[in-house]
């Protein structure tokens, strides 16, 4: 899922990002979300804040982010700051660069990001870390803005696909991710729940709610994944679930 929580959890791991693969039918909840926490975090006498869009309307177009550190005490600070992004996204530079604040002083950091074709319409984290050293201890400031993409619908031609049941060998598994033969339900809270066509996938465009079988990179490790998302938009709140016959 693209949407990350209003309280997020600040550390100088990447890990509060989970997927998986599906083998059983999948319904998945939220409750409306209103705010995220700012891009601000402070370790130490080190201040760090990420601006950068609130809303971003096209993939494949560099945007500009900086990184603003502020000093409190009174020594001079020297660390490195990255900026990490996840799934399509790309953050450049993306190695650390070194950073130089002097007492009672701030400086800044550009940075650009980038949108990758195949992003979803949701919401993505932008994760920076400043990592220095103070009185011979390691410190880590880790701010993370939360932009919103609002992407053009691009729909996947469904085909004409038979609703009837799929044969699964004797032996073995059966990866769902390549079973063509499924169909997603859109359930918001308080109306009658919506079947897409047999083999849709895509983003449902009044509600957000997704279903798309597909390749994730993750830490390293590529894999087939269902990924699924229950619909969110405009308080529109419910469950997504995706049959296989």
């Amino acid at each position: 899922m693209g949407e990350h929580r209003g309280n997020t959890m600040r550390t100088c791991a990447l890990r509060n990002r989970l997927w998986f693969p599906l083998t059983v039918v999948g319904t998945l909840l939220v409750n409306v979300v209103h705010a995220f926490n700012p891009p601000v975090d402070t370790a130490g006498p080190l201040t760090v804040r990420i601006e950068g869009p609130e809303e971003v309307t096209q993939t494949d177009v560099p945007l500009a982010v900086r990184v603003i550190l502020e000093n409190r005490g009174e020594k001079r600070l020297e660390g490195t700051l990255q900026l990490g992004v996840i799934d399509r996204w790309k953050a450049e530079p993306a190695q650390p660069v070194k950073f130089t604040v002097d007492g009672k002083a701030r400086t800044t950091q550009e940075f650009k990001v980038v949108a990758g074709k195949g992003t979803y319409s949701a919401h993505y984290p932008i994760h920076a870390w400043a990592r220095f050293d103070l009185d011979g201890k390691p410190h880590c400031a880790h701010p993370i803005l939360v932009v919103r993409t609002n992407l053009p619908l691009v729909p996947r031609a469904a085909g004409a696909l038979e609703w009837k049941p799929v044969k699964a060998p004797e032996t073995g598994a059966l990866a769902l991710w390549n079973v063509p033969v499924q169909r997603s339900i859109v359930a918001v809270f308080g109306e009658q729940a919506q079947t897409m066509p047999v083999g849709w996938q895509g983003s449902e465009p009044r509600t957000g709610g997704s279903m798309h079988t597909r390749q994730q990179t993750l830490a390293g490790q590529t894999r087939q994944v269902v990924a699924m998302h229950p619909p969110w938009q405009k308080g529109l709140v419910g469950t997504l679930l995706v049959e296989f016959p």
